[in-house]
């Protein structure tokens, strides 16, 4: 499966953090490739973030992420940014659907 998410410049700072070790940790621990696009979208300042694997690697690495933006990112409440409430319990449904 194939994810991809939209992300502010503040939510892809907190997800690659210094010199992008983050990502790979989440890359290595999940068995399944994360990647930050290098340029924002056009007429946006949103990059995106792909994530691909099984479904249950990819459920637990977007969590991981998604946990990542809420610590770093005031918990997902500004404006644009992605609303964590009920997140994981959503995740893992649909992982357990498939």
């Amino acid at each position: 499966v194939s994810i991809r998410l939209l992300v502010t410049p503040a939510e892809a700072g907190a997800l690659l953090s210094r010199k992008g070790e983050h990502m790979k940790a989440v890359t290595k621990e999940n068995d399944c490739i994360v990647r930050l696009s290098g340029e924002p979208q056009a007429g946006s300042t949103d990059r995106i973030c792909f994530v691909k694997g099984s479904v249950p690697n990819v459920t637990s690495a977007v969590t991981t992420l998604i946990k990542t933006i809420g610590e770093f990112c005031g918990g997902g409440d500004e404006p644009g940014s992605m609303i964590l409430v009920d997140f994981e319990e959503t995740v893992w449904s649909f992982a357990e659907w498939h």
